[in-house]
């Protein structure tokens, strides 16, 4: 039996996990659709079996996300990943966020490998436009000036560590990617972690373990929260769907710490713990700002609030979380002007920096981008399969200047969107609880913003709503069987994304209708309840006065 199941394993190849991470999907999707459909009648040992079938399923998806130990068919390490986050934070004084490509280029030339360098595509990542190598090589002291003597060496004998880690065909196209594009907050662990010395395998993996140490940390607090069948939808979510699988982070350096936090502060809202939920949840935001919008659920309930008491002070619940969210605010952004920027000047160059690099990567369209934006930039005359070949005669920008045209003439589109999000977003959550309204807030991330792909991790969060609607775990496991299908109907990513664009787009405003349906439904139901207790006193008080009479 054993050698049965070590056999198994062995043939376990990416399309045979995709196979079980689908079916996975479908038999959540209809285990937790059936006592909503089917009778309402359930004994002991049937819902005994359903919570079985539950854990088991949650725990199938939980190893499938690290594709049942092949992580990436053999490797568990990400070089490429560990390459940009490492190199990123460990130089960022002398690399800054536009100089990774153009110094690992120098290095390569000073390793002898000019003649190579001088013909490689490399992105500016000032302008993340493609251009020839050459001009690293006719120029490479326009990096080297940035070193010391010791520390160029040292980052020489980092850049000759990844090389030796990567296939030749994976270091070329390293420099076709996007640089590091971390906060200085996230900075301060990336730096202090990577230390100063020469990069060795033994660190390497050691950086890697601290992604999968959040991640169990992160379902003991919705475990412990929430209870352990929430935490089972959203792991089956998390496990299953194809945005977010491991192949674009596992085994990375730090590369969920903004997820565990994010969730984990939604946990301790729950639990009644504001202050520490406010911390954890600015720390998630600082790691990637794009978490900010989770807090927009709840801000607009706390506006509500105060609009309906006719004054100005928060509840005290919601000052309790303003107070956690400011001190870790300071806290953390001081914690980069010591650490990243080593001075206030530092400090200050660090996040314009950082602002500068965002709005450049903001404004650069990418094939794996999933959100509405990239609905509204798609083109089938100017799609990626279209224009591919000129990529390289004309360095991305046929294929940019394409997706921005279209963008560009759905604009009124988009922000229609956004407008109209707003108030019924705040409509949704002017009843709910804090969590729920915090968690509300993700439906307005695939509307009101353009993602890579694997941030859609974040809706591991919408799992938790089961415990305001038993809705929720159906539908959220439907969608992770949905990207997975969507994804095999195209070879090209550019498709590929526009259909899963559209997919959480329409999701997120199903969510948002159908909890105001939810709220109202509520609503009616309590009011028959009153009227129902009032009715059956006045018809107690009836009987007393026959009795008496009598």
């Amino acid at each position: 039996m054993p050698e049965t199941i070590v056999a198994l394993w062995h043939r376990l190849d990416y399309d045979a996990v995709v196979l079980i991470k689908l079916g996975v999907a479908v038999a959540a999707t209809v285990l937790l659709s059936w006592p909503l459909i089917g009778s309402q009648a359930s004994t002991v040992r049937g819902a005994a079996l359903r919570d079985s079938l539950l854990g088991g399923l949650a725990l199938v998806a939980f190893l499938s996300w690290w594709n049942f130990g092949h992580f990436h068919y053999p490797e568990y390490v990400h070089p490429h990943e560990h390459y940009h986050y490492y190199l990123g934070s460990k130089y960022f004084s002398e690399l800054g966020y536009t100089r990774l490509y153009q110094c690992t280029a120098a290095a390569d030339v000073e390793a002898g490998l000019g003649a190579q360098i001088a013909d490689r595509w490399i992105r500016n990542l000032s302008t993340n436009e493609l251009e020839r190598g050459a001009v690293v090589v006719k120029d490479p002291s326009a990096c080297t000036n940035h070193f010391s003597p010791a520390r160029w060496d040292t980052f020489q004998k980092d850049v000759a560590w990844f090389r030796a880690h990567s296939s030749p065909e994976s270091w070329n196209g390293i420099p076709f990617d996007h640089g590091y594009n971390a906060t200085p907050v996230w900075g301060v662990a990336g730096k202090l972690l990577a230390g100063n010395g020469a990069v060795t395998d033994r660190q390497i993996f050691f950086l890697s373990l601290f992604d999968p140490i959040l991640i169990v940390i992160m379902w003991a607090f919705v475990w412990w929260a929430f209870g352990w069948r929430t935490m089972c939808v959203g792991v089956i979510w998390w496990g299953t769907n194809y945005l977010s699988r491991y192949t674009w982070t596992g085994g990375a350096f730090l590369r969920t710490d903004w997820l565990a936090f994010a969730v984990v502060g939604v946990c301790l809202v729950k639990r009644n713990r504001p202050v520490a939920g406010g911390a954890a949840l600015t720390y998630a935001t600082l790691l990637r700002i794009f978490p900010a919008v989770i807090l927009a659920g709840l801000a607009l309930k706390a506006g509500i609030d105060m609009w309906k008491r006719r004054s100005w002070r928060l509840d005290p619940a919601h000052r309790a979380f303003a107070v956690g969210s400011i001190i870790a605010g300071c806290l953390l952004v001081g914690l980069s002007f010591l650490v990243v920027g080593r001075s206030i000047a530092g400090g200050v160059d660090a996040w314009e920096g950082f602002v500068s690099n965002s709005r450049k990567h903001l404004a650069t369209p990418g094939t794996n981008n999933v959100g509405l934006k990239t609905m509204l930039s798609y083109e089938w005359a100017s799609r990626a399969a279209v224009l591919g070949p000129l990529w390289l005669d004309v360095p991305w920008d046929t294929w940019t200047a394409a997706r921005r045209r279209v963008f560009d003439s759905h604009k009124v589109v988009y922000w229609a969107a956004i407008i109209a999000s707003i108030p019924l977003l705040a409509f949704a959550v002017r009843n709910a609880k804090d969590w729920v309204a915090l968690v509300m807030g993700v439906g307005l991330i695939p509307v009101a913003l353009q993602l890579t792909c694997y941030y859609y991790a974040i809706f591991s969060l919408l799992g938790l709503l089961r415990a305001r609607s038993k809705w929720i775990g159906p539908t959220l496991c439907g969608l992770a069987a949905a990207s997975i299908v969507a994804a095999s109907l195209s070879r090209s990513d550019e498709d590929v994304y526009t259909i899963e664009s559209a997919l959480v787009v329409l999701y997120v405003i199903g969510l948002i209708v159908v909890m105001i349906a939810t709220d109202a439904g509520t609503k009616v139901l309590l009011r028959q309840k009153t009227h129902s207790e009032i009715l059956g006193v006045e018809i107690g008080a009836k009987s007393v006065r026959t009795i008496e009479n009598a």
